[in-house]
């Protein structure tokens, strides 16, 4: 599930997260389905 509060950053939040590297959750050695919060938040500099 993915929630947006402005789909103006919805392409730059996505592009990061397919970069970023994951390991599986494990449970005795075994890889396991996980589910993550991974909040992104954005600073705008220089914007007036």
């Amino acid at each position: 599930m993915v929630e947006s509060s402005n789909r103006g950053f919805d392409a730059a939040a996505l592009a990061y997260v397919r970069g970023a590297l994951f390991r599986p959750g494990r449970v005795r050695g075994l890889a396991v389905r996980v589910l993550i919060r991974l909040p992104i938040a954005f600073t705008l500099q220089g914007a007036r």
